[in-house]
């Protein structure tokens, strides 16, 4: 039992610092079921991730992994679930910009999510692979790395609105 909260407690550190990095090596999906994952998640350990801020998608991810069965299979569905939320949010954010932007600035702006497209397109495929063909450990780590991927983005442009003083809700 006591492993099994190190692991845990391991693997959200991993969430904390270096997400890319972290790496699970156990292949039983039951082993987290038997600790309830509100016994190893802190109330700010998930939001915290970047740039030190939770959002109210963070919140209600890490409230969704406290309900959950602590499965892993849950945890991927969870967290890819999450990861598409933040994905939708790299629209608004982006449209947001857009409308306040000069034909310049939404020409820049274009070309700066196209390329992020680009470059960040085959991760999100290599990442879909890894969940589909690669469970337990390789579809934990790539949902990870999604959620990551579209936070990130979302969380820039949020910022971006806010440095030209647009609201954000």
């Amino acid at each position: 039992m006591k492993k099994i909260k190190i692991f845990i407690l391991f693997f959200v550190v991993c969430l904390c610092f270096d997400l890319s990095s972290c790496s699970c090596k156990s292949t039983d999906d039951s082993f987290l079921s038997s600790v309830p994952v509100s016994e190893t998640i802190s109330s700010n350990t998930l939001g915290n991730f970047i740039n030190g801020k939770t959002y109210t998608i963070d919140t209600d991810y890490l409230n969704a992994l406290k309900n959950s069965d602590g499965s892993i299979a849950t945890f991927v569905d969870i967290t890819v679930s999450y990861g598409d939320k933040w994905k939708e949010q790299i629209k608004v954010y982006y449209d947001k910009l857009y409308s306040q932007l000069d034909a310049d600035g939404q020409k820049v702006l274009k070309q700066s999510q196209d390329d992020w497209e680009k470059f960040n397109g085959s991760d999100d495929i290599f990442n879909q692979y890894l969940m589909n063909h690669y469970e337990p450990t390789g579809g934990m780590n790539a949902a990870v790395n999604y959620i990551t991927l579209y936070r990130s983005r979302a969380v820039e442009l949020m910022e971006k609105c806010q440095q030209i003083g647009l609201p954000i809700n």
